[in-house]
């Protein structure tokens, strides 16, 4: 069986089984977002954590390791289904940033205490849902017509992205999407597509630096990529069908619901 194979010892069977069926539906959940919105799924996977009791470091490298995963299968899908919309020039120039961020972020979260860390990704969770829902409807609205300048931007976007993506465990898509979609004016198909391409390279830096820190939980992993991989799938499909307007007022609201809920929680955090 898929699941023997995978934990290889009695112990791992037993903890995997424990948290079975909250892992599964966190699974569903990250795969399908990761997709759907190009945002990588850490965005709903780290929360999810915290609401299991891991604590906030723990919690963001473990995501990391997910999102490796998940987002590898996202663009794959996102390819297959439509070659131009992922921005391959784009997708570079923002590792090139991003891999300077992880570094950055990686140093960084050894030195933040954890419930500062908790504070600061709630923080950033709010902005990105009140932009989605539109209250920022305007912002960087702004037309660069120097390609130096651009891809300087670029690189500043990508440095962004890599610092979130290593100290919230995010990806960087809240980062990429809106700079792509509203700075740049990337349609917001493409923007998800090269968002989600990003988030692979990005999730790799971050896992990288994670595990050398020991800060992956791999049984929670596995079992959330087991559940994750199809629904990936899924929401690229989905990404094609549905209004992109529609989905940004939903998942807005749905970040506020777990800002709500994580604020509850803030004194569990470790």
């Amino acid at each position: 069986m898929l699941f023997s194979r995978l934990f290889n010892s009695k112990r791992e069977m037993v903890l995997m089984k424990k948290n079975l069926w909250q892992y599964a539906l966190t699974g569903i959940a990250t795969g399908f977002a990761s997709s759907f919105l190009g945002i990588g799924g850490g965005i709903i996977l780290v929360p999810a954590l915290l609401a299991m009791k891991f604590n906030i470091k723990k919690a963001v490298g473990t995501s990391l390791a997910v999102l490796v995963v998940v987002s590898l299968v996202g663009a794959a899908t996102h390819f297959v289904i439509d070659p131009e919309s992922i921005n391959f020039f784009a997708v570079f120039v923002l590792l090139i940033g991003a891999l300077l961020g992880s570094k950055i972020g990686s140093e960084l979260i050894k030195k933040i205490h954890s419930k500062a860390l908790a504070i600061m990704f709630y923080l950033l969770l709010i902005f990105v849902s009140l932009k989605m829902l539109g209250v920022f409807e305007s912002f960087l609205q702004i037309q660069i017509n120097d390609a130096s300048i651009g891809i300087i931007v670029f690189i500043l976007t990508g440095l962004l992205g890599g610092l979130s993506s290593t100290l919230f465990g995010i990806g960087g898509g809240a980062i990429y999407v809106p700079m792509l979609s509203d700075f740049f004016g990337f349609p917001i198909q493409a923007a998800v597509a090269t968002s989600i391409a990003t988030i692979f390279g990005t999730s790799i830096f971050g896992a990288f630096f994670h595990k050398k820190g020991e800060t992956i939980d791999f049984i929670a992993a596995k079992t959330i990529i087991i559940f994750g991989f199809v629904s990936a799938i899924i929401g690229t499909f989905a990404s094609k069908a549905v209004s992109a307007p529609d989905l940004k007022i939903i998942f807005g609201l749905f970040l506020l619901g777990v800002v709500i809920v994580g604020l509850i929680n803030f004194g569990n955090h470790e």
